[in-house]
């Protein structure tokens, strides 16, 4: 045998013997997971509240005038009743009147 040969012969060996390897198992070990969930989930609430504050800090109030108050005076009433609210009439059951 020549010396190619025998080193191809270790290398295809040492492959194989590599290749058919098992790695020791896994443990089951669920507390690793769980901290980082708990802290991902923690970065995520504060991003969103951070994030919402930064956008709305400067937010104007909502106007409320004698205008929108008459408005809402007027719309206590919904143009479009459903159910109960409509009169039924001649046996039929009427279920969205307006």
């Amino acid at each position: 045998m020549t010396l190619k040969r025998m080193i191809a012969m270790l290398v295809v060996v040492g492959v194989l013997m590599i290749g058919t390897a098992t790695p020791k198992p896994a443990r089951g070990d669920v507390t690793g997971a769980l901290i980082l969930a708990g802290i991902a989930t923690g970065l995520y609430v504060t991003f969103i509240v951070v994030g919402a504050t930064v956008a709305y800090r400067n937010a104007p109030p909502l106007p409320l005038t004698a205008g929108t108050l008459d408005q809402d005076e007027r719309e206590k009433r919904p143009t479009v009743r459903v159910g109960p609210g409509c009169s039924q009439a001649s046996g039929d059951l009427t279920l969205v009147c307006w």
